[in-house]
Formats: structure tokens, sequence, C-alpha cells
């Protein structure tokens, strides 16, 4: 019994960190435990973690058909510890394969009973995949949709829920650049690991007056002016501490320090510098050419070409 439910939780932590095929190989392990032991229910979960595999793989015909007979099964054995997060795997599903209107009916009666009975601890997570059923709808779902993200971020940040806030500010992020908002992000995050020779995202993100926290790589440290614009860290352990400080920069010094150094009124400007630089050299170029010119006894005159000095 106890294995089984180590097993459980482990599946959870791959499906949920997208490595199928550790999953697979605990799934595999957790069945044959169960079959081994005559445990009926966690022959059902075993079914429902299959369906689970199916609809990341692609498979949501075939995943559905399993989620609907593992949770039929399990209400049958009023099995409903695990309950929930195979409806939630199954309003994926639906999703998946267009059946918008079913995944939306199924997690709203979701919603309405874990808070009848208190059981609040996935209702973040309810939250946010009725948010992205609610943005497949046709027009006109935007506003309800934000609304259910913006409570599964809030929800999230109450239970200490890091991952479900992850993915709750990226779904709630994806929408509001959709919706042309991308002023209203509290910061970007830009953990660039790769000697990137100009972040032009960051430069965006300034021009909103959003501040940015990023990984010391590439150009980042000639574009971020730390304590003004965003933070530069090192690692995951320090962007997670750096973060609330980050949040809290003043907007409007972000975006003076965007106009200053990277608009195009500073950049008309520095062409010009470039390109009078460049004249003041070309004359100089010309009147070393002059002093080169030597005479030489027949009467001609010789051009002799020096490098000019700029």
């Amino acid at each position: 019994m106890t294995l089984s439910v180590a097993l459980v939780w482990a599946i959870f932590v791959f499906l949920g960190t997208g490595d199928l095929d550790s999953a697979q190989e605990h799934v595999d392990w957790f069945v044959s435990n169960a079959e081994l032991h005559s445990l009926a229910p966690y022959l059902a979960v075993g079914r429902g973690f299959k369906g689970q595999l199916a609809v990341h793989r692609g498979d949501a015909e075939d995943g559905v058909k399993n989620l609907q007979d593992c949770l039929e099964k399990l209400h049958a054995m009023r099995y409903e510890l695990l309950t929930t997060p195979f409806e939630i795997a199954l309003a994926q599903g639906l999703a998946a394969i267009g059946r918008f209107a079913e995944g939306i009916t199924l997690i709203d009666e979701s919603i309405r009973r874990v808070e009848v009975n208190g059981d609040l601890c996935y209702l973040p997570e309810l939250l946010r995949i009725k948010g992205g059923l609610l943005l497949s709808t046709p027009p006109g779902g935007d506003d309800d949709a934000e609304m259910c993200l913006r409570q599964s971020l809030e929800l999230s940040r109450l239970q200490g829920a890091r991952s479900w806030e992850l993915r709750a500010a990226t779904d709630l992020a994806g929408l509001l650049i959709d919706q042309g908002r991308s002023g209203d992000a509290r910061a970007l995050l830009f953990p660039v690991d790769w000697p990137e020779p100009f972040g032009l995202s960051m430069i965006e993100a300034m021009a909103c007056g959003t501040p940015v926290l990023a990984f010391r790589c590439g150009s980042v440290p000639e574009i971020i002016d730390e304590g003004i614009t965003g933070a530069i860290v090192e690692t995951v352990e320090e962007a997670i501490a750096a973060l609330p400080g980050v949040m809290g920069l003043d907007r409007k010094k972000v975006r003076q320090r965007f106009e200053q150094r990277f608009s195009a009124t500073r950049m008309a400007k520095d062409y010009v510098g470039v390109y009078r630089s460049l004249l003041e050299s070309s004359k100089s170029v010309v009147a070393a050419k002059q002093k080169s010119r030597l005479r030489l006894g027949n009467g001609k005159e010789k051009l002799i070409l020096r490098p000019a000095i700029a």
C-alpha cells in the first residue's frame, strides 16, 4: 500500500514536469503492484494515468475514453481521493478534441464540489484550466477567462503552490500579450542561457515600463541597469529571492532609462554622431594626402598614400 501511494505522487510529478517516459515506467510499475495485491481502486487509478499519458502524447480520443472509464469506476467504488486531478485531465482531453462546452461543464461541477467539501487544494488549477477553456470558446469569454486566471494566480500564491502559480502567471501573460497589454506585466523573466548578442525582448519590456529579471549571460549586463531597470542573477534560487524587489521597482524610472538609452531619438542622435565622426575622419584623410605629395626632380609629382591616423 505504501509503495502504491508513493508511486501515485511520483507519477504526478513526472506528468507535471513533462517526463512522460518516466511517468510511463512508474505507471506500469503501479499497475503491476495493484494487480499483484488485487487493489481494485488502484487498477482504476492506473487506467486514469494511462489516459493522462495518452492526452499528453496527442492521443486525446483514447485518453478521454480511459479517463471517463476510470472516473466511472472510482465513483462506483466511492474512492474519490484522486477524482479531481483526473477530472482536470479529462477536461484537458475534451478541449484537445474540441469539446470545450463539455470541458467547462465538467470543471464547473468540480469547482462546486471542492468548494462544498472544503478540498480546495486543486482549486487554483481548476480555475486555470477553466480560463484556458473559456479562451478557446467563441469570442466573448476573455474577461471571464482573465478573472479565472487572476483568481488562480492569487490562490496559488496563498497556498504556496509555486508550480501552479507559474502556470497561471504564464497563461495570464499570454492572454495579456494577445490583447496588446504587455505593459500590464509586473516583470519580465529572462532566463537566457546562451550568449545572445542583444536582447530585444528586454528592451521592449523596458519600453513598457516593465523591469527585467535576467541571468548574467550574453548582452544582459550591458542592457540592465541593476536596481533601476531590473536585476541580474546567477541561479534560479537567486532569481526567486530577487523577484519581489524587481516587481517593486519604479516603472516610470524604467521607462525613463529606456528613453535615455534605447529610444529611437537616442539611436538617431548616435547615428548622427557616427556620421559626423566619419566626415571629420574623411577630411583628415584628404588633408593627409595633400601633405604627402612630394615633388620629384623632373618636375612631376608622385602621390604617396599613407594611412591616416583617425
